[in-house]
């Protein structure tokens, strides 16, 4: 997730194996009881959420983050190599 920015595609998959894991499907059946969306349930604490970190929004600051370092570290070999190319 630091290297890549995620189709949303494989964000929606992973967030609905995660919803599945948390709603009880581990039982074999298909079936269970989704107390609160997904929107819901990654609200912070604070504001009445479980807490749950938006897959997107992780991703992003990831990508972010290695943006970061690269600005402020130009000796490094990778920020080396983007400026070379």
């Amino acid at each position: 997730m630091s290297t890549f920015l995620l189709p949303n595609s494989l964000i929606n998959e992973i967030e609905n194996m995660l919803n599945a894991f948390w709603w009880g499907h581990g039982n074999g059946s298909r079936r269970g009881m989704h107390w609160l969306s997904w929107e819901r349930l990654t609200v912070p604490k604070c504001f009445g959420g479980i807490g749950f970190k938006s897959l997107k929004a992780f991703n992003m600051a990831m990508l972010r983050k290695q943006a970061w370092k690269i600005l402020m570290h130009p000796e490094s070999l990778i920020a080396r190599l983007f400026k070379a190319r």
